[in-house]
């Protein structure tokens, strides 16, 4: 299971998306490929006239690759997703690619092995 909370800030426009929903793991050396479906709301709030916001269902399907650096740090090496949403009456479809550093809360437990990676 997984939880995400993004936020996308401009001038007159801000977003925040908060999804959970199960994401799947494949560990492979030091490297670890994820995919995830994430399901819940997008809140925006625009910075024009009254200060209009909106609440709506947000959709994020997508994956990535991260690097271990330490069994409770790694480098995300790229995560792409696809972004739906319907905000304000109308639907939304993005594409959203990151990288950064990821802290990992416990760690994956391979068969036979000692945990080198965790899970996001």
């Amino acid at each position: 299971m997984k939880a995400e909370l993004t936020g996308q800030y401009g001038s007159k426009l801000n977003v925040r998306d908060l999804t959970v929903g199960p994401q799947f793991l494949y560990p492979r050396g030091k490297a670890l490929f994820f995919g995830h479906a994430l399901f819940g709301d997008s809140r925006s709030f625009v910075r024009l006239g009254t200060g209009e916001g909106d609440t709506a269902r947000a959709i994020v399907l997508g994956g990535g690759v991260d690097l271990g650096i330490s069994p409770r740090f790694a480098f995300r090496a790229v995560q792409a997703d696809f972004v739906h949403t319907t905000l304000f009456g109308a639907t939304q479809n993005n594409v959203r690619i990151s990288t950064g550093l990821v802290y990992r809360w416990h760690t994956i437990r391979r068969r036979g092995r000692k945990p080198t990676l965790s899970s996001p």
